[in-house]
């Protein structure tokens, strides 16, 4: 694929490479705001799959939340998303030579503008009318479901059986240093909302290890989880990280701020979201370990 009229790695905006020894990262690429100049994936080129019967795709890319802890609320990512009729030909496309029962959406939050939601849910409804019952899966914030529940509803018809909230932590000053803009109520509600439209399948993610982390908001955690999981009615699947630092965030630039002491920041000892970096002022690394077992 490369030969002399190629242009030159050094030319190309938006990359790192291994070059003379040492890593080489280029000048940034301008982010592209217009994303249905691209054309659809040509998934007949993958080697692997995920699964036979799962297609990924993506509706829209960076996120207007600037959550302390995420790699997309960094200073210069917004967000910008596909027209609902770009990503129904897709899934169009996917139907027609996958043949695909499930489709993972992978945005960071799909659920965000819930006119957009309810076009989608619209006209995927038609879609599963002219080829078959496939189902999906999105993630979303608990206050914006809490808004808008006529999206649960929506999607739901349309066919989701699954859909994941950032629970973060059961205790309200973390989720408040995390600037995630939520109350411990919202998430209650938003579970509650979910079950009561009969979304089959739940997931709320918790971090562990995570800002000001110590015993006991890891047992407020837990007493919330159960919470949850009463509130859920068989539906709610608890799961949990690892805090990782990334580079460029709030509690990476600043984790003393956050209660934390960054022990990797290359984070070279550890696949991320599994393994402990940090340490808090209450927990020490191994003791993070323990309590994502509790």
């Amino acid at each position: 694929w490369y030969n002399k009229k190629s242009p030159q790695l050094k030319d190309i905006k938006g990359i790192t490479y291994y070059h003379s020894g040492k890593i080489t990262r280029n000048e940034p690429r301008k982010v592209t705001v217009d994303l249905d100049i691209f054309p659809i994936p040509d998934r007949s080129l993958n080697v692997d799959r995920q699964m036979p019967g799962v297609e990924n795709l993506v509706t829209g890319r960076g996120c207007v939340y600037q959550c302390a802890f995420c790699h997309e609320g960094v200073s210069d990512s917004f967000y910008r998303a596909r027209s609902v009729d770009n990503v129904v030909e897709e899934i169009k496309m996917l139907l027609q030579t996958r043949k695909p029962y499930y489709i993972t959406i992978l945005d960071d939050v799909f659920m965000l503008n819930h006119n957009r939601v309810i076009e989608f849910c619209e006209k995927i409804s038609a879609l599963r009318e002219q080829f078959y019952d496939f189902a999906w899966y999105c993630e979303a914030r608990a206050d914006i479901i809490v808004k808008h529940p006529e999206m649960i509803q929506a999607a739901v018809k349309a066919g989701m059986a699954r859909i994941q909230i950032g629970i973060e932590s059961g205790n309200q000053f973390i989720l408040d240093s995390y600037r995630k803009n939520l109350t411990l109520e919202d998430i209650r509600d938003a579970v509650r909302i979910c079950s009561e439209y009969g979304v089959l399948s739940i997931v709320g993610n918790f971090i562990i290890g995570g800002a000001h982390e110590s015993k006991q908001t890891i047992e407020e955690s837990i007493k919330f989880a159960e919470n949850l999981l009463e509130i859920g009615k068989g539906r709610i699947d608890i799961i949990t990280t690892l805090y990782t630092p990334y580079p460029g965030t709030s509690m990476y630039n600043s984790p003393e701020q956050f209660g934390l002491e960054i022990l990797d920041k290359e984070c070279v000892t550890g696949p991320g979201d599994n393994y402990v970096f940090v340490k808090t002022k209450d927990l020490s690394k191994w003791e993070i370990f323990h309590y994502r077992q509790v």
